[in-house]
This record gives structure tokens, sequence and C-alpha cells, in this order.
């Protein structure tokens, strides 16, 4: 199965699984939306005034059902972009919405506003939006934008739009809707329009806080459905209450699944006191994707911890996908329906050993049936419903039970190896047995360890401290720590942007100095983000933000060697080496880099340990705290003390000669550990660098993978007149760069490969011809080895060489746009943006004491606490306004901005009979269409040694929950794990006094004078809501802020707390300048 194919069974999966949901008849929106605009200044209001979000979306939820009807779900899916299953993905990012605008608002690429838009994570002086896309967007936008059509788009003319987006998949479409928004929308509403399709709304709202200002048992259904439109219709009675049974978890309703918890602290021992120093379970952390196993009969569902479906890919019924057809038989007779929790993960048969996680898609869609092919593996770590039984209320021991017997012996499903597997669990008394089982991990390549409480409940959507994720290098005694020198990095984006986020660094080739002349080569070896604090980013902004260089794939530095494939050690920036500098970096192993570092290594999961302030390389001094870091003491370092390659390569031989002891290993389940080869260096360096002037911009912005050339020019003559005419080329062809595959045979496994996997495969006579007609063709039939559909399907494909002389207006992909094509989109949209049909009378009524005129008003009401119920932690998390990212590390903070991990796409869902309403019922009750069974009394899954699946009960005692491990008294905050830089909570780590008149006459002082305290109250809301801890106690022992609004009182403040240490005493403003940089900044330019 290609991915094209693939794509397109996701999207008429979806459109089933949509189907699945019916909207009750009664439930119609009666009157039109609103105009876009309503909420894009609630969006602002919510971003600007972040102590008042639930109010204002409690307030708007009143209006709308006043002024439009009782369905929220065109609201509620603009709100929370990156909830919205139905529009799971649009196909598109910063960089091909970036060309999309470039060509709408006639810019041309090289000029200074188009290489703007384009290259929108370089920074500019007094340049604000840099890092920010859709500001970016905005500013070129609001310089260029006529003014809208009168009235503009309403909420369901967006919501048009971005269905049309959806279904879009060709770059022209894109621009056609793109240019129709342009036509329809101002430049703000299409700033958060572009929040919307990047899936980052940035308002500083999650869901929790949505779904509890629309009902109170919202988020216990969503938690259990992951399914916005479904909370929306059966809730949309704010006065309807579940049943016990309707937020549990159900086959076929994918739920969001407990998640693990980051151990703080490099300390094992406080994984002990976490678990109260009771007996624990240790699991190993697995490299692949959180997947949840649904199964009913025959028929089965695979969803992601965030409710995408899988099923078209791994198997809805036996008869299809890579995994359900050989997984089917496993499964104990009696087992009519379960839900399993687990890892999907891929398992190479000749290597017999688990493969990294980006292997995971071609694996997926590999349907060859060999039985030497790497294939998915569900690896079952946890069992959530049995049979019409949920067991979410039952202790971890006892869902493992239910899984196998106390000896052993399988209950649920027989394990097929490297294909259904259930997870080895260890138990554990104290640290130096997770250090040992931390070692075992490492020595088979393993990811890390996960602890867990065996008498904890499942937690719906939790991360607690009952699961605890401990990776090798969060302990200190454990990984591989060496220095390395910096040679660039990546700009950041977001609250970094205009900010170096993560570096480059790389280790010497050569191995001596031959004469006093000679300047070191340096071979790229891996990038780290993670790990660096606040004053890390200081510092080298402020001593290095000038040395920086821009760095030119057509041009690189001759002293840097890059890997041939890939684009991982890239850089945005390069740095010299005379101002360079030596970080220290910690991983968990050193691993073989795969091409994409020319070192021939790299290291997994490298984080930065430190930046060598007192020390330029491996054993090279500087005087850095003597001369106060000076520029000119910074250069005396010398390069030729830095690691090098050859350092390396020993010291990594010499740990893989260590063997593993076989006495280490479990007697249960031995894994053959294979011999590794001794490396050597990579032969990389002699890969082709082209450097030379580009004399015409054919293809600009275009990159080619060359697989191979024909007669009259080979691979490296076409590599070298693709940099010469403006383009790029790489010797791997990824999701991420896109490149155009060039290749005069069909014959090569790579061109196959690529052919499978849906590409079109580009003739070497395509590059000749557009260099002879000095502009880049489009792919027409003679010039094209193997097409796709889609390029088979083009205007022009059919047409000869000589048919291109005659044709005008072509883009740069070889189309032509016509005005009738832009206004028959036009007019599609428009029709669908019509009211909706008034057949049915709302079910509610305007609440008698709103009055609301024409125009939408935005203001704060009281929210009924019967209705809208919060919690301190809920409050707490919605200071972060960043969206969930999909990584590879469920919650890593490390920042790996361009390492962007490999996901599968959403699939569909399979019905199941649904809850449903009854409009004569004045209650609106939610009646199920029959009853859950009982766990029936049914045979074993041995008849002969097993026990019956019956014999789980209920626990004869409540669960009781594990309380917090008393923390030891930490510097500053509240525990031990606060004293680390939280990217996301940037206050999380510090404890603030407010200068107010009630603070002041509570703790003895004189009130400041003329003084408001509105201000003060104000910011209250939002030091909480990034992470921060608000004391009215003056003489709090970890008090780090004073906020005052005034400088009159600064002197008293001052003498007040100087023992036994001296307090940050700031102004208010300081406050808001960290909010409005999304991180902590300097107090000295703050203080009164």
């Amino acid at each position: 199965m290609s991915f094209s194919q693939s794509f397109q069974q996701r999207d008429a999966a979806a459109q089933l699984t949509s189907e699945a949901v019916e909207r009750p008849e009664w439930l119609v929106n009666t009157k039109p939306s609103p105009n876009f605009d309503v909420l894009c200044r609630l969006f602002e209001s919510l971003r600007d005034k972040p102590q008042k979000r639930r109010d204002q979306i409690v307030n708007m939820i009143q209006q709308w059902r006043a002024n439009v009807g009782p369905d929220l779900y065109p609201f509620f899916r603009l709100l929370l972009p990156e909830r919205d299953r139905e529009r799971a993905t649009y196909g598109i990012k910063e960089t091909a919405l970036a060309k999309c605008y470039v060509e709408v608002l006639g810019l041309d690429p090289k000029s200074d506003a188009g290489h703007r838009l384009i290259h929108w994570k370089q920074p500019r002086p007094g340049d604000e939006a840099t890092g920010d896309f859709p500001s970016v967007c905005y500013e070129a936008i609001k310089l260029r934008k006529s003014a809208t059509r009168t009235g503009g788009l309403t909420v369901d003319g967006v919501n048009n739009l971005l269905d049309k987006l959806h279904t879009c998949r060709d770059r022209k479409d894109h621009i056609k809707i793109i240019d129709y928004a342009m036509q329809n929308l101002s430049a703000e509403a299409q700033r958060w329009v572009i929040r919307i399709i990047l899936k980052d709304l940035k308002a500083g709202v999650r869901e929790k806080t949505v779904l509890a200002a629309f009902h109170p048992q919202a988020i216990e259904l969503f938690n259990v459905s992951s399914d916005l439109k479904r909370v929306c219709y059966f809730l949309a009675d704010p006065h309807l209450r579940l049943d016990q049974k309707d937020s549990q978890v159900k086959v076929f309703h994918p739920f969001l699944p407990q998640l693990c918890k980051r151990l703080g602290s490099t300390d094992l021992n406080v994984v002990v006191k976490m678990m109260q120093h009771k007996p624990f379970l240790m699991e190993e952390k697995m490299d692949g994707e959180r997947i949840q196993l649904h199964k009913k009969g025959n028929e089965y569902v695979y969803a992601s911890r965030k409710g995408h479906f899988y099923s078209y890919l791994y198997g809805e019924h036996v008869g299809a996908g890579t995994l359900t057809p050989y997984i089917h038989s496993a499964f104990n007779a009696n087992v009519s329906e379960c839900i399993l929790d687990g890892e999907m993960l891929v398992w190479d048969p000749l290597l017999e050993k688990y493969l990294a996680f980006g292997t995971l898609k071609s694996a997926a869609l590999d349907t060859s049936k060999s039985e030497d092919s790497p294939r998915p593996c569900f690896k079952v770590f946890d069992i959530l419903m049995l049979n019409g039984t949920c067991l979410t209320n039952y202790t971890l021991r006892k869902r493992r039970e239910v899984l196998c017997s106390k000896s052993g012996e399988p209950r649920v499903f027989r394990p097929v190896l490297g294909r259904l597997e259930l997870a080895d669990v260890w138990e554990g008394k104290d640290a130096s047995d997770i250090k040992d089982r931390l070692e075992w991990v490492m020595e088979n390549r393993g990811e890390g360890l996960v602890i867990k409480n065996p008498v904890a409940a499942y937690e719906l959507n939790g991360r607690s401290e009952q699961w605890i994720k401990v990776k090798p290098e969060y302990a200190d005694e454990l990984g591989e720590n060496m220095d390395v020198s910096v040679l660039g990095g990546w700009w950041g984006k977001g609250a970094r942007g205009g900010k170096i986020a993560s570096l480059l660094f790389g280790l010497r080739i050569e191995n001596e100095k031959k004469n006093e002349d000679d300047q070191p080569t340096f071979a790229t070896f891996g990038r780290a983000g993670g790990g660096l604090s606040y004053a890390d980013h200081k510092w080298l902004q402020d001593k290095h933000s000038h040395h920086f260089i821009p760095f030119d794939r057509s041009n690189p530095p001759g002293w840097i060697r890059f890997g041939p494939t890939g684009l991982d050690d890239k850089p945005d920036v390069y740095i010299r080496p005379e101002h360079s500098f030596v970080i220290e970096v910690k991983a968990s192993e050193i691993i073989p880099a795969d091409g994409n570092f020319a070192a021939g290594l790299t290291l997994r999961f490298p984080r930065v340990k430190y930046i060598r302030h007192d020390r330029a390389s491996k054993s090279h001094h500087t005087n850095h705290d003597e001369n106060d870091g000076n520029d000119e003491d910074e250069k005396s370092w010398d390069a030729w003390d830095s690691l090098s390659l050859q350092e390396l390569i020993e010291f990594n031989n010499q740990r893989l000669e260590r063997r593993y002891e076989p006495s280490q290993q479990t007697a249960k389940k031995k894994r053959k550990i294979t011999n590794r080869r001794v490396t050597t260096i990579s032969s990389s360096f002699a890969g082709q660098q082209v450097t030379g002037p580009v004399e015409k911009d054919i293809f600009h912005g275009r990159v080619f993978h060359i697989v191979r050339g024909n007669k009259e020019f080979d691979k490296k003559h076409l590599e070298q007149l693709v940099v010469k005419y403006g383009g790029d080329f790489c010797q791997k062809r990824t999701d991420n760069n896109e490149a155009t595959v060039v290749s005069s045979v069909d014959t090569m496994p790579v061109v196959r490969g690529h052919i499978r996997k849906g590409l079109t495969i580009v003739r070497p006579e395509w590059i000749i011809a557009s260099i002879q007609k000095e502009r880049m063709l489009p792919l027409i039939s003679e010039l094209v080895l193997a097409p796709n559909a889609e390029t088979r399907a083009g205007r022009h494909f059919f047409k000869s060489l000589e048919d291109m002389d005659n044709l005008p207006g072509l883009s740069e992909d070889g189309e032509m746009e016509s005005d009738e094509e832009l206004r028959q989109i036009g007019s599609a949209l428009e029709s669908e943006d019509e009211s909706v049909e008034r057949k049915h009378k709302p079910v509610f009524n305007p609440p008698e004491d709103i009055v609301l005129g024409d125009r939408w008003v935005l203001r704060d009401v009281k929210v009924d606490p019967e209705l809208h119920h919060d919690t301190e932690s809920e409050a707490r998390s919605e200071g972060d306004s960043h969206s969930e990212a999909a990584d590879h590390d469920e919650e890593e903070e490390e920042i790996q901005e361009e390492s962007v991990r490999p996901t599968l796409q959403d699939a569909s869902e399979s019905e199941e009979a649904e809850p449903r309403f009854v409009p004569d019922n004045p209650a609106l009750k939610v009646i199920p269409n029959s009853p859950p069974s009982d766990l029936p009394e049914r045979s074993p899954v041995d008849h002969r040694k097993a026990e019956s699946l019956s014999a789980v009960q209920e626990p004869s005692s409540p669960l009781a929950p594990v309380s917090k491990a008393e923390a030891t008294p930490a510097k500053m905050g509240e525990t031990n794990g606060d004293i680390d830089y939280n990217e996301s909570k940037y206050f999380r780590h510090l404890v603030f006094y407010l200068d107010t008149n009630e603070n002041a006459s509570r703790n003895g002082l004189n009130p400041p004078d003329g003084v408001d305290d509105d201000p003060l109250e104000e910011i209250a809301g939002s030091l909480k809501g990034n992470g921060g801890r608000v004391t009215d106690d003056l003489h709090d022992p970890k008090l780090t802020h004073i906020v005052c609004a005034g400088a009159e009182r600064y002197e008293s403040l001052v003498k007040a707390t100087s023992e036994p240490h001296r307090k940050q005493i700031v102004m208010i403003d300081w406050v808001f300048e960290c909010q409005d940089e999304g991180t902590l900044v300097a107090e000295d330019g703050f203080r009164p």
C-alpha cells in the first residue's frame, strides 16, 4: 500500500467515524453563527487576561446558546483545534503555507518580504514577530491587504473553508483557498486561522477549562471517548448527568490513557520515596508508539493516545492489515471483547531485535507478507476492559493478574513472538534495583524504565507519581558524558523566536597538528537543545549572537564535514572555531548515525549538561572568570584541544568490548545478543560538496534526490547543474525534505521503494530540458519515468515538449491558475456559508438575565459553581499556551525544533451501538440501547492450567491513593523538582509576594501611598497559571520575588527582607514582559 493510498483510506475512515456520532434532531442551531471576528476578539481576550479565561468562556457559551442555538461544536472545534478529530491534519505546515502566501501576495521569493516569510525563524533587529509564523504572516498581509468584503466570514464560513483545506492535497488548491481567505478575512483574522491550521491557537486554554465551562461531566466523557463532537452532542444540556457506566471505557471508543510523570531529580532514591518505600513494579520503556487495541468478536480498532485511528493499517478484521491476521487466533476463545493498552513496536526477525520508532510507518504499510521483513509488534502492558467489565478501578496488580496468572501463564491471549507479546515486569524495593535494571536496559539498547505503583488504579488522562519514567540520561550515574565543540545551531520559534534553540556539535577529524598554521576540520556528531536553562540561552544571546553566521547549503564552510543524507546536521547558522565554545552533553548511548552525521556515530537522546564557561575545550582553560568572559580572552582557546573523532571511536570500541554476562539476564526470556561490529571512520567525508555562483534561479526552492543519471549526464554532473541553477540536492529522500526523485532506471531497489510509496520519479532529461527552456517545466509524460496518480492527472502531462513553448503563465509547479477557478471555489465556499435550515425549535431558551443586542459583547460573568467547577490543578495547567506535541517521548521538555518525529495518519473508528437521545423525555436522559453485560463465568484461557477469568472480583477494600513522598527541603520553589527550569511553566520555581495594601497591613508595614491594588491582584492568576506560587507572607522562607506597583516602598522592603538572603524586588512590568516573551527575562531593567 502506498502512502497516498493509506492517506485516502484514512480520510474515508474518518468520514465513517463522523457519521457514527449523529447529531440529535433537536440539536439544531436556528440562527446564523456570528462573524469570525467575534471569536478573534475572544481569543485575544483569553490570551491577554488569563485570570478571567473561564469566565469569558462561560459568557461566550451562554451568548452562543442565546444567539445561535444549542450546538456548540462549530465553536469548540475552532477553540480547541488540536482536539478536532475530524480535521486531524491539514497536510500543510509553515514552509508550505509561506510559499502559498508568497504567491497569493504576489511577492518575489528573493525579495525582502518573500525571504522574510519563507525564512520566518531567522531573527531581524527590532522584529518582535521572529519565530512566530502566524505573526510574520500577519505583518506581511497587513501591509498589502485591501479591505475585506463587507461582513467577512462567519464561524460556519471559516469551518467550511477549513474543511476544504483538510480535503485538499494539491498545492494549487491550497493557493486558491488561501487566496479566498485573503479576500474575505482581515489580517488579524487570518493570523488566528493560521494558528488553527497549525493546531496551536496560543490562547492559553486547554480542553479541561473549556469542557468544565461547558458541562461538569464533559471532561469525564472526553477522557473515555477522545471525541469532542460526542461530548458536544451528548451533553448539550448542562443539567444532564451521565450514569456511572457512561463515564467508563467502552470498546471501540478510544480513551485518553494514563501517562508517565518524568523524574525531576537525578537521585533514584526519590523514586523509592514516591513509592512510599514499598515494593514497586518496573517495566521497560519501549521505543514505539502508544496504542490501545479494542477487540469485539472479529472486529478490531487500533488508536493512538490522542485518539487517531490506525485500524486501516493494522487491520479492522482478520482478513485485513499487517497485524490482525497474525494475532486473531492467539486470543482466548472465551474473550468476546477486551481493551488492551500497550506499545506498537517494530520487530526484525532476521536481526532478532526491535527497530527504532522511525521504521514503524514503513513496517505498518508493508503488505508483502514476507516472514523475514520487519513487522509491527504490539507489546501489551495493561488491560482496561474484559467481556464488558471495566477494570480501571482495579489495582495494577489485579489487572496484571487478569492478563496472566501469578505463575506467568497467559490468560487473555497467547503470546506470538514478534507479533503480540506481554511486557516483562520486575519487582523492585530500592534504588539499587532500579539502577541494576537500568544498566540491563542499556546493555540491551533499551530506552529506559517505567516505575509503577502496583496498588494504584488506572488514571484516565492522568500524569501522576503512580507511573514514573526513568531514562538513563536522567540518572547521574548512567549514560555517556563528553565534551564536544559547538559548530552551529537552529533558531527557535514561539517563545524562543529569534534565539538559538538547539545546538549542532561535532568532533575534530585530524589526530594531531602537523604545522603551526594548520586549522582543524570538524565532523558533525549530533544536535541537542534539551537541558539549556534560561541563563544558558541568555548567555548565548549576549555573548555569541553576533558570532553566528547564516548557513548556506549550496556553500557550506569548508572546515565542517556534513553527513551525506538528510538534513539533521544542516543548521540555520554556524560559528567559526575561534568564536566557538564547548558543551558537556549527556546521552543514553552512542549509536550509528545512518548517514545523518558525518562522524558515522551520534548520540541517542542527547541533552546539554553544562556550557563550559570555565574552559574552552577538553583540557584548555580560559580566563573567563577573571576577565568576565571578554571576547578577546575567549578567542585564546586552541581548537586542537577539542575531542577528536578518533578518540571517540577508541572509546566506543572499548565500551563495546565489554561482553554481557549471561547471569544478568532473567531466566524467563532471553534475547539473542548479537556481536557488534567495531566502528570505523565514515567515508562520508569524501562526499561531493558543490560550491559556486548561481547562474539562474530555475530550481529555486527545489531539492533533488538524484539516484542515477543518464549516458550524457551522470549523477555527479546533474548535482552540479542543480546547484548551478538555483536548486539543492540530498542523498536521501525523506518525508521532511520532500525532494524530487530523479532516475533514468526504475529497477534499482531505492527507486522501486519510492514508487511503492506513491512518488513520482522524474527522468534526468527533465532537468536538462528545464535548463534549456530557462524555466522549470511541468511534468510531462516523456520526461517522467514513473508518474503517480496526481502527476498523471496533471493538465499538461500528455503534452509534448514542443507544446511547452506555447504555454503562458506557468506557475512554479508548472500549473496555470485562472480567475474562473478562483471564482468557482469562492462560490462553493459562499454557498456553504448560508444560514442553516430552520426546521426545529431550539431546546434552550435564552436566560432571562442575559440581554444581548446586535453586537456580541465579551463580558465577565459569575460562574455557577454547581455547573462549572474547577480544580487547582486545572487552573495551573491553563497557564501554558503550548499545545501537546506528538513527539517521540510523550512530554519531553527537550527543544528539537527540526527533528520532527514521523507519525502515522488518522483512520476510522468502528461503529458501535451509541447511547441515544430521547427528545420526548424532558430530562434528556441518556438511554443505552442495551445494558452492558457482567463478566461472564467462562472457562479459562488455558483449560488445564490458567485460573478462571471470572476469578477477578471488585477489590474488597476501597483503593487508597498513595500520598506524595515528603521531599527534602528545596533551595527554592516547593519541591526538589522545581529547581529545574521548565520552559512552559517559566514561573514554576518562583514564589511571589504582591505588595498590596492588604498584604502590607498583614505584615506590619505601612500601606503604600496612593497605589491601586487592582493591577497586582490581576497578575496573581497569571503567576499561578504559569507555575508560580503567590504568598501573603513577606517572610516566607522560599520567597524569591516581590512585585510592586510603585517605587515608594523599595527601601523599606529591602530592609524587611534582607535576611537570610535578599529577594528580587521588581515592578509589575517585569511580569508583563515575561508573559510577552513566554520566558523569564532579566530583572535588572525592572527594579523600582
